[in-house]
């Protein structure tokens, strides 16, 4: 159990945990994706950051990033991250989706419906 006390800030905004019970990969996307669906987003993506500073090719944590993007109305940022997720996991037809809706955003319409259709594929 860390106490507050035991607690620093890190550059991300987020509380530090001490190196010793400093959360794994997947707790921390955990912790980001509540702060995602909870709205807040600079939490978020505080979150998504540390974990691409680690892990830079992190895919989930590059599609998070992208959808949050994409909320913040920032499709070409979106592709980006996206794709470089789909580097490192091809099959994932979510992937794909959220793809589409950036390339639909950036009206696209060619590549947004290639998109949709490979994630329907998959």
């Amino acid at each position: 159990m860390v106490h507050v006390e035991h607690v620093g800030r890190s550059n991300y905004g987020v509380a530090q945990m001490p190196v010793e019970v400093t959360p794994d990969s997947g707790e921390i996307l955990n912790m980001a994706v509540q702060h995602h669906q909870a709205g807040r987003l600079d939490q978020a993506a505080a979150l998504y950051r540390l974990l691409l500073d680690v892990k830079p090719n992190f895919p989930d944590a590059l599609h998070l990033s992208g959808l949050l993007c994409l909320v913040r109305n920032q499709p070409g940022e979106v592709v980006e991250l996206i794709g470089r997720a789909m580097a490192g996991d091809p099959g994932n037809a979510y992937y794909h989706s959220d793809l589409g809706q950036a390339y639909a955003a950036l009206d696209d319409k060619e590549k947004a419906l290639h998109s949709f259709r490979h994630a329907l594929e998959l």
